[in-house]
């Protein structure tokens, strides 16, 4: 006998995989979030890739949250000018730059600039994602579905914490970009396959 929570999910399971393949990019803001108890651990070291000093520690601790304030205004209006679908997308956009300026610093001012980048990611996600969840869920799941991106958040902390101290920042980095990729890809195929059946009319 199917147990009966399973009955909310009767015929939404294309809503599901929408909601869980464009929240992917949720994951990377995780891994923001948990960036620096790893990180920061490995950039002290003798042997850092990028040489930073106590304040710079605290920067780069703070400088994300600047980054969510900072995009904010930019969001409010955003999201309702080019749609949330396209927010979204944009957000992992962001995201891959702020990744690669991290795999690919020198100097602390690389490591700013991506974790300002991300932050501005965080805050268009956040703000887009929800939104657009509680548009195309059906209600007896929309409860359920707009979770996913927090436990996609978390899921995101996990993994920063289970690799983060172990691999170079680069390789931290690559996992980063492939969540935000991940996003960018399935938004653009739900575009594509959207404008076609409306070609095809």
């Amino acid at each position: 006998m199917k147990p009966a929570f399973l009955d909310m999910f009767e015929g939404s399971s294309p809503q599901l995989l929408a909601v869980v393949t464009g929240t992917i990019n949720a994951v990377s803001d995780g891994m923001q979030y948990g960036w620096t108890a790893p990180t920061i651990p490995l950039l002290l070291r003798n042997d850092t890739p990028v040489a930073i000093t106590h304040t710079d520690e605290v920067w780069l601790e703070s400088i994300y949250m600047l980054g969510g304030v900072v995009a904010l205004p930019f969001t409010i209006y955003l999201i309702n000018a080019i749609g949330r679908k396209m927010m979204m997308w944009l957000s992992s956009i962001v995201g891959i730059c702020g990744w690669i300026c991290i795999a690919a610093g020198t100097n602390v001012y690389y490591l700013y600039v991506g974790r300002v980048l991300l932050g501005m990611t965080g805050d268009i996600a956040f703000t887009a994602s929800p939104v657009y969840i509680s548009e195309i869920a059906h209600q007896k799941i929309r409860g359920f579905l707009a979770g996913i991106i927090y436990l996609m958040m978390l899921i995101g902390i996990i993994v920063v914490y289970a690799i983060g101290p172990w691999v170079p920042i680069y390789a931290t980095a690559a996992v980063g970009v492939g969540s935000s990729i991940s996003t960018t890809h399935t938004i653009s195929i739900y575009a594509g396959i959207s404008l076609l059946s409306h070609l095809c009319k």
